[in-house]
């Protein structure tokens, strides 16, 4: 089998086992939410910041965490986290500093067994996006062959792209709409 298309049904097999209404869930809060706050550490933070990105050209007030224009976080708003493990100490941190906040908190993660996800009221579990998850949890999916957390930041990247059709029709946006809010300072 041709390694695309390897890649392409790792991705498929990890999309389709994600639980749809964790993502309306997820989509609601997002909706409900007075300001969102996206973190990620590594490329998990590439993730966490193109999603980010599309969320302010929705015309949603969005900050990646960690920028210098992000305002302190506070009750009434949304902050999504993106961690493989759920362990990152950073991810960690914040998660607590949520809950301390009363601030509603989602984590994408592997298998929701990480200390971030208590903290958060929402766990969205994205399983078999890793070899080690699928030899110790047996989730009946084969391991990924990809190296180390690929798997996992490209099926969370796809994911929150797909929220984002779902977003755009929420709130009657367009491509065309939301270009006019792409970065014109480059």
């Amino acid at each position: 089998m041709d390694i695309y298309q390897i890649i392409i049904k790792e991705i498929e097999n990890v999309l389709l086992s994600v639980d749809r209404q964790e993502i309306k869930v997820l989509k609601q809060e997002i909706l409900m939410a007075r300001r969102i706050y996206v973190a990620g550490a590594g490329r998990s933070g590439l993730v966490a910041g193109s999603f980010a990105m599309r969320l302010c050209q929705l015309g949603l007030c969005a900050f990646l965490v960690g920028e210098v224009a992000a305002t302190a976080i506070g009750e009434g708003d949304l902050l999504i986290l993106i961690s493989g493990s759920g362990n990152t100490e950073s991810i960690v941190r914040f998660s607590q500093k949520a809950k301390q906040e009363k601030t509603k908190a989602a984590l994408l993660t592997v298998s929701g067994e990480g200390r971030a996800a208590a903290n958060c009221s929402l766990t969205i579990k994205m399983p078999g996006t890793c070899e080690k998850d699928a030899a110790d949890r047996n989730t009946g999916m084969e391991g990924s062959r990809q190296p180390m957390g690929a798997l996992f930041e490209q099926s969370v990247l796809l994911l929150l792209d797909g929220l984002v059709l779902e977003l755009m029709e929420s709130l009657q946006e367009t491509s065309k709409t939301m270009m006019r809010r792409h970065a014109n300072l480059e």
